[in-house]
């Protein structure tokens, strides 16, 4: 809720009335969880767009229904927010995950932030964090080495 959709990155276009409505939008769970055209067997909630009052969203009645609708629903339920940095909308979903996934990048991602967002999560027992991910890493593949060929026998049975 702080910029725009990307869903069309999976073919899924957002509703255009989402952004003047945007508790109705998430109101109407069979509405506004779609199926992502381009990747098997996944679901999206597109953003309705940048809102100034994200944070009441967050904690708005019809935000709730919709994660325990989609937790029932479904295997795994990733939120994608923003940077700690930015806004608190992590710490305000907190409640409603199993956990936390953190997300750095090299070269943009603050230390000391990072560090500060570390030490405040492991200080914290009602914050658990699952684990990181590294963005942006390039790594030097190693030198190609030749792999033997496996070929597979066909036995009839019977």
């Amino acid at each position: 809720m702080r910029s725009a959709s990307l869903a069309h990155f999976v073919g899924i276009q957002p509703n255009p009335d989402a952004q003047l409505e945007p508790l109705r939008y998430y109101g109407q769970i069979s509405d506004c969880i779609a199926m992502a055209p381009m990747v098997e067997n996944l679901y999206v909630v597109p953003s309705c767009g940048p809102q100034r009052q994200a944070a009441s969203i967050i904690e708005s009645s019809e935000m709730r229904r919709l994660l325990e609708d989609a937790r029932g629903r479904f295997d795994f339920v990733v939120l994608d927010v923003p940077a700690l940095s930015k806004c608190n909308d992590a710490m305000l979903l907190e409640p409603f995950t199993d956990g936390m996934v953190i997300v750095t990048r090299p070269g943009v991602t603050s230390q000391s932030l990072l560090a500060e967002a570390l030490n405040g999560f492991s200080e914290s027992e009602d914050v658990d964090l699952l684990g990181s991910v590294i963005n942006g890493v390039e790594m030097p593949l190693p030198q190609a080495q030749v792999i033997p060929t496996f070929s597979p026998e066909v036995v009839e049975v019977g």
